[in-house]
C-alpha cells in the first residue's frame, strides 16, 4: 500500500479530517489538505523529508510527526504550542 494510502486511512481511523496528497506538478512536494491544514504557516512537506520521516521514524506515525510540526509552525515558522495534540494522532511524545 502506498505511504499517502497508509497515512490518510489512519487520519480517517482517527477521525481527523485532514488528508495528505501528492502533487506531480508541485514541485516534489506532498501537501496535507482539508482540516486545519490551511491555518498551519507551512502545509507542505518535500518528497525527500515525509519518505526519510516514515523510513526512519516509525512508518506513519513519523509521517504524523511531520504533520504535528507542520501545524505548530506559527508566522515565520517558529514553533508555537498550539496545533494538532500528538495524542490525538496515538502518538507518545
Amino acid at each position: 500500500m502506498a505511504l499517502i494510502q497508509k497515512v490518510n486511512r489512519r487520519l480517517e481511523k482517527l477521525g481527523r479530517p485532514e488528508r495528505l496528497v501528492y502533487n506531480p506538478a508541485g514541485g516534489g512536494y506532498y501537501y496535507f489538505i482539508e482540516g486545519d491544514s490551511s491555518r498551519w504557516y507551512s502545509s507542505s512537506i518535500h518528497v525527500s523529508n515525509l519518505d526519510r520521516a516514515y523510513a526512519e521514524n516509525g512508518g506513519v506515525d513519523g509521517v504524523l510527526s511531520e504533520m504535528v510540526a507542520l501545524s505548530r509552525c506559527g508566522d515565520g515558522g517558529a514553533a508555537t504550542e498550539e496545533g494538532i495534540e500528538p495524542s490525538s494522532l496515538g502518538l507518545n511524545w
